[in-house]
Parts: C-alpha cells; structure tokens; sequence
C-alpha cells in the first residue's frame, strides 16, 4: 500500500558536506495533506523517489506506516519509528524527520544519495536505497 504524499518546502535546513568549493544543504519539506494507510504489518518497505530539476534533487522517500520522530531520538526503540539519514557521495549530509525533502548545492556530474532508516536508538532497521542521477553543467555546449 502507498501512502499519498503532497509537499510544500519548510524552512528549516540542514548545511552538509563541503567540498571548499561548494556547500549542499538539505530542506525539508513539510507535508500539505497525507492519506495513512495502516496495514498491521511490520515489515518495512522503503522506496526513494528523485526528480532532478536543474542543480536541485527533489526527494520523496515512500515509507508505509513509519512514523518519523525527531522527539524520541536517543529514546529506546519502538517499533515503527525513528529517523531518516542522508548520505551524498558517500558523506554524511544530516538526519531527517521528514519524507521529503530538496538538495540543493551540488556540483555538476554524478552523485550517489543513499537513504538509511534509523529507529530511535540510532539502530539500523535494515533499510537502505541508493540513487545516482546527475547534475546537469549549464555551461557545457
């Protein structure tokens, strides 16, 4: 089952890596409207959406029944939710609390963005996805 996600960008912003030329930031985006779907079940499922839209990544991370808690961060798990983590070209950008969210930053080429799903006590539940896409060069001819 999906979970019908419509976002407007927030305004808190999370400044990662920085590479002395450049500085990527992540946005979070907050969300207008949600459709939740319970199913009972605990198995996860995470699925990364990206559109690339000039030289920013905008991301929808698609993850049924999860609840996303900057609150109970450090607390013991429990089971169904936790925290999203950002990786950019192998870099850890920031943590996130909500499911989507823009790049901002980058340099133009290839880039790999993973995202981890942690639970509250830092564990990993096992769920990881990986894109690669690439940031157009305007001045290439």
């Amino acid at each position: 089952m999906r979970v019908l996600l419509f976002f407007l960008v927030g305004y808190l912003s999370f400044s990662g890596i920085a590479d002395g030329t450049s500085s990527i930031s992540i946005e979070p985006m907050q969300s207008l409207g949600v459709i939740s779907v319970t199913s009972g079940q605990e198995e996860y499922e995470l699925d990364v959406n990206y559109e690339v839209k000039g030289d920013e990544v905008y991301v929808e991370c698609m993850l049924d029944g999860f609840k996303l808690s900057q609150e109970h961060v450090g607390t013991p798990h429990h089971e169904g939710e936790g925290h999203l983590r950002v990786y950019v070209d192998g870099e850890f950008v920031g943590a996130l609390f909500h499911k989507g969210f823009v790049v901002r930053g980058l340099n133009p080429g290839k880039h790999e963005l993973t995202v981890e799903v942690l639970q509250n006590d830092q564990a990993p539940y096992g769920l990881e996805e990986t894109i690669t896409f690439t940031i157009p060069d305007d001045n290439a001819s």
